[in-house]
């Protein structure tokens, strides 16, 4: 048994040493010509594809950070925008009428139901306290927040 793992390894050994030989020995007469630069582009942009100097492609890649930058400063400001919610001026003159008044505030859709928020404001004794004057008003305000504007408190 030892004879054969001897003669085994001895034949890996040789044949190892056999192609390092033929490796490193032999001529590399099949080398490419060497392809000057201008060679190179003209496949590459035959090929469909842009080639840019180092410059270029820095003025591009500039380019492209400000548009970026540019783009998420616009949508930052449209998010302020779209956060505030519209602001309505209602006006309450001398002599209205809590229906009136409601009118008005469904018209400029910041209430839906006229009755409920009349009862509202009769519950919670807000009716005989509105005031006078203009008042900017929110669509998403609660009936809370509407009453204690409309009477300053």
């Amino acid at each position: 048994m030892k004879q054969t793992i001897r003669s085994f390894a001895l034949g890996i050994f040789l044949s190892v040493t056999l192609l390092a030989a033929i490796f490193f020995l032999e001529n590399n007469e099949e080398k490419e010509p060497a392809v000057s630069v201008s060679e190179m582009i003209e496949t590459i942009e035959s090929e469909g594809y842009e080639v840019y100097t180092h410059q270029q492609a820095e003025s591009l890649k500039n380019t492209a950070v400000q548009e970026k930058t540019d783009s998420k400063q616009e949508t930052e400001q449209k998010e302020e925008q779209e956060d505030k919610p519209a602001e309505t001026v209602i006006t309450v003159t001398e002599g209205m009428t809590t229906s009136q008044l409601v009118n008005q505030l469904t018209s400029a859709e910041i209430i839906e139901d006229e009755q409920s928020f009349i009862d509202f404001l009769i519950e919670n004794d807000y009716s005989k306290k509105i005031q006078i004057g203009k008042f900017g008003l929110e669509k998403d305000m609660t009936y809370k927040e509407i009453a204690e504007r409309l009477t300053g408190k």
